[in-house]
């Protein structure tokens, strides 16, 4: 996409990202990932068959979660908000198309209308990847689930390297993510290696707003849903330098063990349990994810039809 709305972007997002070449080092690295799962079969479709419930395809897109729409519109098509997308995809056993069919729409027609913006702004092939990569957030529920509300989560997952921990953290990223297993949070590490709470959190913004423009200038997401999904991750940062991976955290709704489900075979299709962590959270409240989240929901989307 080009023109004024592209330049907004470019405007929005660098001046803060000063040094490319410092930020194409931190986006080498930073080990963001939420640990692995208890082993179980995974329910999307494309997962291999021995793959864990939380399996994710090592793709660009999915792990920066460049959206190939826009979220406004999903949320003016479906007639819904952040948190009751939020609220259904907590159960990631759940999916896109299923809600739209419950909202009276069909899915196939939707995401015809959220993509279609893009038809005379690229090549058919392109278009068609795009379509592909929005059919796929319909049907499979853990990709959907990670791309809207797993703001951190693989954002190094394109680009392996042992640079970007070091220069955000002050430690390799091997001892990164060792230190997260143990149950640190990253201002702690980053106080391991020399670094003020201060530094960790500018390094981590270098990270997000280089990450945003990158699929900007790929033409993978539009200027509008990059500079959406940099809001929220901007606004969700604190949360996350402060708190330990979801799976040590008892007040992020996310990581239990099987995506709060208990143990089930590959195509078993149950809710989440009554003691699953996100049942739990979400009844007591008092979570910075999910008052976060909360929060952006009651903020009216720029560009909403």
């Amino acid at each position: 996409m080009h023109g004024t709305t592209g330049q907004l972007l470019t405007q929005r997002l660098v001046p803060a990202a000063v040094d490319r070449a410092r930020v194409t080092a931190v986006l080498l690295a930073v080990a963001l990932a939420l640990g692995p799962a208890t082993p179980a079969g995974a329910h999307d479709s494309m997962a291999p068959p021995d793959a864990p419930h939380s399996w994710l395809p090592e793709e660009p897109w999915v792990m920066q979660h460049w959206l190939p729409y826009e979220e406004p519109a999903l949320y003016a098509a479906l007639g819904i908000d952040r948190a009751a997308l939020f609220r259904w995809l907590i159960d990631d056993h759940r999916t896109l198309a299923e809600l739209a069919r419950r909202r009276g729409r069909n899915p196939r027609v939707v995401v015809n209308q959220l993509v279609g913006p893009w038809a005379p702004l690229v090549e058919p092939a392109h278009f068609d990847e795009l379509r592909q990569r929005a059919l796929r957030t319909f049907s499979q529920g853990h990709l959907a689930q990670h791309v809207f509300f797993h703001p951190f989560h693989g954002l190094d997952g394109a680009h392996p390297g042992p640079e970007g921990a070091q220069v955000i953290f002050g430690v390799p990223r091997h001892e990164f993510q060792h230190l997260r297993q143990e149950g640190l949070t990253p201002v702690q590490i980053g106080g391991r290696g020399g670094f003020a709470a201060g530094d960790v959190h500018t390094g981590m913004l270098e990270v997000l707003r280089a990450s945003a423009m990158e699929g900007y200038e790929q033409g993978v997401q539009s200027p509008t849903q990059a500079a959406l999904l940099l809001a929220q991750q901007e606004a969700l940062l604190p949360c996350w330098l402060y708190r330990p991976l979801p799976k040590f955290d008892p007040r992020n709704p996310l990581g239990d063990p099987n995506g709060g489900h208990g143990p089930h075979e590959r195509r078993t299709r149950n809710g989440l349990r009554r003691d699953s962590k996100a049942r739990r959270v979400l009844r007591r409240g008092g979570s910075c994810w999910v008052d976060g989240l909360e929060r952006q929901a009651r903020r009216r989307p720029s560009g909403r039809r």
